[in-house]
């Protein structure tokens, strides 16, 4: 993801990769946003106050609509160390907590209601070689069969030209829109006040430890991303894109 956020022009040259995993429903309705911070170092994310190489920080407000202020949906930063497989952990981290769960809150009507077959739900995600290995997973299997999920894998196709999600219209809009925004010149208060403070706890207790220019980064995407979000999903869009699928589906049968 790029956004019109620049770092001062002294700054040596630096990039920091963001990823947007997201999950969207037939019915128009989305989960929430879920941003990974990849291929950070083990001096960025010490492997002594975050083992796992995966910090997942909740940001209350950070999802459609989140410019609301009393908007208490949640939405995850999540930093990840450079390592082997940990991309199939941070998927892993994905599916356990916010898949899944976005999973059950679709069928919270059907508390105490046993399901029967014929309300299976079913799935699709992304092809690559880490969410590969995240389904196949012995003990993810048996959960998703236990929630009558079935998962199914999307062949291996190029990133913004074949895969579905990225043909969304509304992962357009997203890109189009995130390099027209920035917050860097407003006042640090209200929802970039938030922000600042979460992250910057994270810093001085020493589980991040990020540069300055990329702190900034980080905290100027995650401010802006609400106003990005609330102004380029609708659920007509979202539910567009299931029906081009469907009719995709329906002809290659």
């Amino acid at each position: 993801m790029r956004s019109k956020f620049g770092t001062e022009p002294t700054a040596a040259p630096m990039g920091q990769r963001a990823r947007f995993t997201w999950s969207t429903s037939a019915d128009g309705t989305v989960a929430c946003p879920y941003i990974s911070f990849l291929d950070l170092s083990e001096r960025e994310l010490p492997k002594t106050s975050c083992p796992s190489g995966v910090l997942m920080i909740p940001i209350e407000g950070l999802a459609v609509g989140g410019v609301n202020p009393e908007c208490k949906s949640l939405g995850y930063l999540v930093f990840v160390r450079k390592g082997e497989d940990m991309e199939t952990a941070n998927f892993t981290h994905y599916r356990n907590e916010v898949f899944r769960s976005y999973v059950h809150a679709k069928r919270k009507i059907r508390d105490g209601v046993p399901l029967s077959e014929e309300e299976r739900a079913v799935s699709w995600q992304d092809g690559g070689g880490p969410q590969l290995k995240t389904i196949m997973d012995a003990d993810s299997l048996t959960l998703d069969d236990e929630m009558k999920l079935t998962v199914n894998n999307h062949s291996a196709s190029r990133s913004a030209v074949e895969q579905m999600l990225d043909l969304m219209r509304i992962f357009k809009i997203l890109h189009r829109t995130q390099k027209s925004i920035t917050v860097k010149s407003r006042p640090l208060e209200g929802y970039k006040l938030k922000v600042y403070t979460i992250l910057r706890e994270r810093q001085t207790t020493g589980e991040l430890c990020v540069s300055r220019d990329k702190l900034n980064c980080i905290i100027d995407f995650a401010t802006c991303l609400p106003e990005i979000l609330t102004t380029s999903v609708t659920q007509p869009l979202v539910f567009w894109m299931d029906l081009l699928r469907w009719e995709q589906s329906t002809r290659s049968l």
